[in-house]
């Protein structure tokens, strides 16, 4: 994601390892499993390249699921990380509508430390 660095975003991006800026958003999600069932979560933060949120069901790492909505649509998405009842995941084959729309979303959004939380 292409942000003006600021000197805030600087250091964001100097105590990240992460390769996309991320943005702090809170919303309800539901994530539907490749066997058609679904359960709710709640997001925490978003980037370009995925998001992560909190649900109370388990989810393997590796697992390919939708999470609908993300900003504006269903997304496909692989779980990446898994940190008690937090979850990572990363984007697939998003368009490139899609992208632009969360980007366009995320410039009015604040930074998001996963350090700030602990996670």
């Amino acid at each position: 994601m292409s942000v003006q660095e600021s000197p805030e975003t600087s250091r964001l991006l100097a105590n990240d390892r992460r390769k996309y800026v991320r943005f702090r958003f809170v919303a309800p999600i539901e994530i539907i499993r490749s066997e058609g069932t679904s359960q709710q979560g709640l997001t925490i933060e978003i980037s370009d390249g995925g998001m992560s949120l909190a649900t109370d069901e388990t989810l393997q790492i590796g697992e390919r699921v939708e999470l609908d909505p993300v900003i504006d649509g269903k997304v496909s998405a692989i779980v990446r990380h898994k940190q008690g009842r937090i979850y990572g995941f990363e984007f697939l084959s998003l368009s490139a509508e899609h992208v632009s729309l969360i980007r366009t979303t995320c410039r009015h959004l604040p930074f998001f430390s996963a350090r700030s939380l602990n996670i």
